[in-house]
This record gives C-alpha cells, structure tokens and sequence, in this order.
C-alpha cells in the first residue's frame, strides 16, 4: 500500500509504507515548516502511535523544537492546545477512520486549524528538497508532558457563551443517560468526563483506550449495532459514537436509530443558530462554514435562520 500525502496529512500502513524513515522525512520537514518555538504533540491510542510519538518528538527536539506531550487525546484536543498556548504548530498521530494497521500524522498550524492547500504544499516542498536543519551542542529544545489537555479542553467548552449558569443547570437537571462509543481511542476518557460535567451519567462502551478496535471505526450506521442495542437496552437518551481520533461524532437516536453523520452536522447548526444570540456574533448574518462533502441540507439550516454558508477545503 503506497504512502498517501494529501491536504488531510499523511498516512499509511505499518511495516511497508509507513517507516519510521518516511516518518522522520515528514517530521523534519514539518519542524522547518514552523521554523522554532514549540509544538503539540497528541496520539489517538493506537499502539503503533507509542514508537511513533517518539520518533516525532525525537526529531522536533534534534530539529531545534520543542514539544509538548499530549498522549492520548482527540484531535481537536491537539488543534486546542496549539491554539491557546500560542504554539508553533501541532501534529496528531492518527490515521482518523483507518483500520489499526495504519497510522499516520495530521499537521496543525499556529491558529489550530489543519494546514490549507498552500501550506501542505509547501510543506511537501521542503520534504522533498531534504535539506533538513538539526540542532547542534547549543540546541535548548525540550520536552513536556502536558497531562491536563482534556481537562483544559473541557473547561474552554463549558466557558463557552451558550453555557449560561442557567442552561447548565437546565442540562443537569434534565440527567441525559447518554451512551458513548469511543472506539476504545482517543475519545475514551475525553468523551465520558465531558459527559459528567454536563451531568449527564455516560454509559461507556468501547471506552478503555487501548487502540485495539472493538468495530470498524469509521461511525457508519452499519458499525454502530453495539451502541444502538445499548441505547435501548440501558434506556438512554441518545447515543455518541466517535472515530479513533474523535473529530468525527454521529448520533443514534433514543430507539436506538443511527441517524448518520449528515443529520448530526445539520442538527449541531441548527442548535447554534437557534442560539446565535448567546454566542455573540456581531452585526450581519451569522456564517457557516462547512466542507465541501458536508450535506447540502446544512444549507437549508442556514437559510431557515438567515445565516450565509461558506465551504471550505479544510
């Protein structure tokens, strides 16, 4: 299987196309990108991700850079971090949906956000070209455990406008049974301690973080038969599943019905539109900004309230 390279990182399977060789390349390359500083690093729990992690964090610190070291957290988690520490970049080791026999790494920028087409492309120019720089005796870059990350990310959640004192008390009343399927990844203590700050009781499936898949992971419908039965069984509300590196979520209704990761995109907007006034967007039209693959009926949302739509490649 052949190394893909493409605007979502690079990935690939172990033992033939993704080498620790190809891993350094592409570590090197990214640590010339950002130039110096520091950058986060998180992994999605995969085993592989353990030796990998090292090796990215041992070329950023032989490149001059410094890191800090996530472990097993979600992606946005990693874009969060870089973000709010005004870091360099971030990487996160992940193969997102793939099987456990690959892995891979998604690059972040300054902002949080993943690299735009302009950036990964020169990204693969300084891959390519090979002339990578490595720190000499005077190098000072360092390494940090940063163990408080989902911690941190929870708590920049529930400060956000829309978690008024008054709403947050209206969720914990309301004392959702909420059941989640982490794919035994990076959502697997991230997504439950989410849960209880809403107070809300998580009724954990596949939440053990050992990276070893109990499912396809990819949050299909037709992967979802475990989380549906417990949805029913154990009378919850709704369910959650995640892919391994939890930036995906689809939700399965309280009949325990998957209702797809187009109807969980359109019903995420819908709530922020409709409460558009708590997240103080200004004067003028609220704005959506979506993928181009994201459901044409994210458009109808936003016309129903008003607000101007936008797709992006990233």
């Amino acid at each position: 299987m052949p190394l893909i390279k493409s605007i979502s990182g690079m990935r690939g399977t172990l033992g033939d196309a993704l080498t620790p060789e190809e891993i350094v390349k592409s570590a090197a390359a990214f640590c010339r990108f950002v130039g110096s500083g520091t950058i986060a690093i998180g992994r999605d729990g995969r085993p592989s991700g353990e030796w990998i992690e090292k090796i990215v964090a041992g070329t950023a610190l032989a490149s001059g850079v410094s890191v800090k070291l996530l472990g097993v957290v979600p992606t946005p988690t990693v874009q969060l971090a870089t973000e709010t520490a005004s870091l360099a970049g971030g990487i996160s080791i992940t193969a997102s949906h793939n099987d456990e026999n690959w892995n891979g790494l998604k690059f972040i920028g300054p902002d949080g956000t993943f690299l735009g087409i302009a950036d990964n492309e020169r990204l693969l120019e300084i891959e390519k070209d090979g002339e990578f720089s490595f720190a000499g005796r005077e190098n000072e870059a360092k390494a940090e455990n940063y163990a408080d990350a989902v911690d941190d990310h929870i708590a920049k959640i529930l400060s956000l406008p829309i978690f008024t004192p008054e709403i947050l008390r209206k969720i914990k009343d309301r004392r959702f049974k909420v059941a989640v399927d982490a794919c035994s990844a990076a959502g697997s203590v991230a997504a439950p301690k989410l849960l209880r700050a809403l107070g809300c009781e998580p009724i954990e499936i596949n939440c053990d973080a050992s990276g070893i898949f109990p499912r396809p992971p990819e949050p299909l419908p037709k992967n979802l038969f475990q989380l549906s039965e417990a949805v029913k069984s154990k009378g919850a509300d709704f369910g959650a599943a995640l892919d391994p590196d939890a930036d995906r979520l689809a939700l399965v209704d309280e009949f325990g019905a998957p209702i797809g990761e187009e109807y969980t995109v359109v019903i995420a907007i819908d709530a922020v539109l409709s409460n558009a006034s708590l997240f103080g967007v200004g004067d003028g039209p609220p704005v959506v900004v979506v993928n181009f693959s994201t459901t044409k009926a994210a458009e109808d949302v936003a016309k129903k309230y008003g607000a101007k739509l936008e797709r992006s490649a990233v």
